[in-house]
């Protein structure tokens, strides 16, 4: 089961000019022929086409472009003459390849470079929409018909291979199934195989049995509750089906959520109107058209085949890794009771496996779990059609709506509402934003799973507060009321995966299914399972709600030491609707929530900027301009509108202002995708205001640094990522005004975050997007966690990327670390109540419901005593 072509290798070239024609060998006698005989677009006018546009993006060299398009014209041209382009698949172009071309044994290295010029050329294709043909997943390993390597080598890589993905898991990340359903959805009124992968995704079906699903198959239940029904298959890849299954309990009812159905009616009124188009009579017809077409051919059934190619090329696009499925297709080839499982090809059943594996995150009982998955049923006095009426499926539709696929579409992930009437009792699993009628009394228990989880009760509006008082008992970490499940947990789960998957940066990680880390951090000690606990209770401002009386058992007399934290220099609020606000505040309380920064409720603030008065700073615009600004100014001066109105403009358009000491000697600008350039600072002390010090030729400058030549620097991306490079070791340029060259190699949906000078001596602080913070541990010269590297690399993984979001921030701290919501809002973080870690840890959640913009250093000082 080898592939014969398989996907082209990253792009590997140097060449960073851009050719203006196309670079070709000497063929002044030959001219390509664009075209078949009927006029359809043949390989070779794809190749003239996009030649020039796949020789810039690949980076190759001149002499390299001229070898593989000398390739081109003597060995694949001919393969695919007279043939439409648009009818070339995969099958086909291996039966042409097999047929037509002139290879003899000794010509290998010939064949790989012809086979390497075609890949390029047919990646090229599909990402200008000629074709859904694209070999990206498939394995580049050498196989006999046997399934066996040709060679000892090759057969040891294959079984490494197939091992490897026996280690993965078989779910993806949460914010990549966000992509792919909506990679879906958008691409369905195209390629109708889409419609079948919905499926697949979201009833958790087969391969074949989405395949065989019809517009006839949905049946209505109940007043507004609809169901789909599993009797067909696809008959052996073929357009056919017939009435069958892999087990006796493949048949079955299925719920549709509102949503899905409403889809689903969409697309038929469509197929209605296309049938009508091409003159049909009857309606009844479009019933036993199918779900999943071909393309946009409403009455053809798509196959098995085709879906699995068009949701590989939606994996691709949505950042799953190649190597995941190059895994899958050896354990199909080495182990046949795995291909029998997988239907021969895993690629679009992981979206089986990935409804699986969320079934097992909520309440369902095994019973209910095998009538989704259509399998053999455990208990003998359960039969498939106890689920086959309106109360079954209501059943079923709980525990799918549990699943974070449809917290997802059907909205579901913010925090749980509820109204709450007079006399009710309800129990609640998580976060809640309650409305409660007037003139009525309320009694509300609060209690954490986890044994140091802080609770905090927030009332907004016209109530009073009788009383708090706590409960004395002892709790395990092994119990959890009955009532509570993995809903909340899961909804958090989805809310931070949907924030990911809309910034476009989700890549496959093999972490399962939860992103965020595990629900229990750590185990309790033994002094923590019994306790007395006491809720923050706070006003919508986030101040102490006033309590009419206390129990007696809260009223200990005993000395609580509250400490605050102090930023000794000026912070600068960038505001979102495109205004700078000087911060008032320096002092902030440490606490478990958030206070105010004294910037007005209904601000939203971009990032924060600290405005160190004693020391010389710089600003770097993102396309490159720089100004210098003396330790002289203040930062009531540069606040004023009038000489600085420029700088102004530039840190609201995400602007670097960075600080200079009198012994720094350069200055390092470094772009999202880790370009970088070292300048000398004595040239950019004495520049004119708003100089061009960096040619970026549209790329965006993110971070920058001062340093001395005998310092070193530490990149940090925002997927966790850190590389440590002495300044020496890069290249100092004398004039302003140069170009960037090669920094930090990131990985695809990887960006830059911040650019720091190295102190192994101090703790690194790392802060993530939704509020989870790491302290690492001092680099000591006995324990180096950061590698320094001779040349420019990809670093080593700091935290654990997904956990909480992307990096927003790294610092290096003594005492305290300041976090800015987007909200205006601060929470003060006591570093000595942490313990740091080592690296490649998740670290901890600092603050959450709130989205962070960026970290500043305090010191940590204790407030006066008060009596509570």
């Amino acid at each position: 089961m080898g592939n014969f072509f398989h996907s082209p290798r990253k792009v590997t070239g140097q060449n960073l000019d851009k050719f203006k024609v196309p670079c070709k060998c000497d063929r002044s006698d030959y001219k390509y022929q664009p075209v078949t005989a009927e006029g359809e677009l043949a390989l070779e006018g794809v190749y003239e086409q996009f030649l020039l546009d796949m020789q810039n993006d690949r980076h190759w060299a001149k002499s390299t472009c001229i070898a593989y398009d000398r390739e081109f014209w003597r060995s694949v041209a001919p393969i695919f003459r007279g043939i439409p382009y648009a009818d070339l698949n995969e099958e086909l172009a291996e039966k042409l390849w097999m047929e037509r071309g002139q290879f003899g044994l000794g010509d290998r290295i010939i064949e790989q470079n012809a086979k390497k010029i075609f890949s390029c050329i047919v990646e090229q294709a599909y990402q200008h929409d000629l074709s859904q043909m694209r070999f990206w997943g498939n394995a580049d390993v050498e196989l006999c018909k046997n399934g066996f390597a040709r060679t000892a080598e090759g057969q040891k890589h294959l079984f490494n291979l197939a091992h490897k993905l026996l280690k993965r898991p078989k779910s993806l990340p949460i914010s990549v199934v966000i992509r792919i359903y909506e990679e879906m959805v958008s691409r369905a009124d195209r390629f109708g195989e889409c419609v079948a992968l919905l499926a697949m995704l979201l009833l958790g079906l087969r391969t074949s049995e989405a395949a065989g699903l019809s517009y006839g198959d949905i049946r209505r239940m109940d007043e507004e509750l609809y169901a789909i029904e599993r009797r067909y298959v696809e008959k052996q890849s073929s357009r056919d089906v017939q009435v069958g299954g892999k087990t006796s309990n493949s048949y079955r009812l299925l719920p549709l959520v509102k949503e899905f159905h409403d889809f689903l009616m969409e697309r038929r009124q469509k197929a209605l109107v296309y049938y009508h188009k091409h003159g049909g009579t009857s309606d009844e017809e479009v019933d036993r058209w199918p779900l999943g077409c071909q393309g946009q051919t409403y009455w053809k059934r798509c196959t098995t085949r085709e879906m699995n190619q068009m949701f590989k090329n939606i994996c691709c696009d949505a950042g799953v890794e190649e190597d995941f499925f190059e895994e899958a297709d050896a354990l199909l080839t080495v182990d046949e009771t795995y291909g029998k499982e997988y239907e021969q090809s895993v690629t679009a059943y992981i979206l089986r496996h990935q409804a699986a594996t969320e079934y097992d995150t909520t309440d369902a009982s095994r019973d209910e779990i095998s009538a989704l998955m259509g399998h053999t049923q455990e208990n003998d006095g359960t039969e498939v059609f106890d689920f086959a009426n309106a109360d079954g499926q209501r059943r079923l539709l709980h525990v799918m709506m549990q699943r974070p696929i449809y917290m997802y579409i059907c909205g579901k992930i913010g925090m749980e509402q509820d109204i709450l009437e007079k006399g009710m009792s309800k129990v609640y699993d998580g976060p809640v934003e309650l409305t409660v009628a007037e003139n009525a009394e309320y009694e509300l228990y609060t209690e954490t799973i986890e044994p140091n989880d802080k609770l905090r009760v927030e009332i907004e509006g016209a109530a009073e507060l009788l009383t708090e008082q706590t409960i004395l008992h002892t709790c395990s970490s092994f119990k959890r009321p009955r009532e509570l499940g993995c809903t909340a947990a899961m909804r958090e789960e989805t809310h931070l995966a949907a924030d990911m998957a809309e910034k476009c940066r989700s890549v496959y990680t093999p972490v399962g299914l939860f992103e965020s880390p595990e629900l229990v951090d750590s185990m309790p000690e033994v002094e923590d399972l019994e306790r007395e606990w006491l809720p923050e209770v706070v006003d919508a401002e986030g101040k102490p709600y006033p309590c009419s009386q206390q129990d007696e058992s809260s009223k200990k007399k005993s000395k609580l030491e509250e400490k605050e934290g102090i930023c000794e220099e000026k912070l600068i609020a960038v505001l979102s609707s495109g205004r700078l606000v000087k911060v008032s505040e320096n002092r902030w309380i440490c606490k478990s929530g958030v206070c105010s920064m004294g910037l007005g409720k209904k601000l939203q603030v971009k990032r924060i900027v600290v405005f160190r008065q004693s020391v010389d700073k710089i600003l770097v615009s993102p396309n490159g301009q720089a100004w210098y600004l003396p330790a002289s100014l203040t930062v009531d001066d540069f606040c004023k509108s009038g000489r600085w109105q420029k700088c102004h403009e530039t840190l609201i358009k995400d602007g670097v202002l960075i600080e200079c000491d009198p012994e720094d000697t350069s200055l390092v600008c470094a772009t999202q995708s880790g370009s970088q350039v070292r300048l000398p600072l004595d040239q950019i002390r004495i520049m004119p205001d708003g100089m061009q010090i960096v040619r970026t030729d549209g790329e965006k400058i993110v971070t920058a640094c001062c340093s001395t030549a005998e310092e070193e620097l530490l990149f940090v991306s925002r997927q966790g990522k850190a590389l440590r490079v002495s300044v020496q070791a890069m290249h100092e340029y004398k004039n302003l005004g140069i170009g960037l060259v090669s920094g930090m190699k990131l990985k695809t949906g990887d960006s830059l975050c911040q650019l720091v000078v190295y102190r192994p001596e101090h703790n690194l602080i790392i802060v993530t997007e939704k509020g989870r913070g790491l302290v690492l541990s001092p680099d000591t010269a006995e324990k180096r966690m950061i590698e320094p590297k001779l040349g420019l690399g990809e670093g080593v993984q700091l935290i654990q990327w997904g956990h909480g979001g992307d990096v927003i921030d790294a610092l290096y701290a003594e005492t305290g670390v300041l976090l800015v919501t987007k909200q205006g809002k601060a929470h003060c973080h006591d570093l000595s109540e942490i313990t740091p870690q080592n690296r490649g840890t998740t670290g901890h959640w600092w603050v959450t419901n709130h989205d962070i913009v960026g970290a500043v250093e305090v010191s940590i000082v204790k407030r006066k005593a008060i009596e509570v």
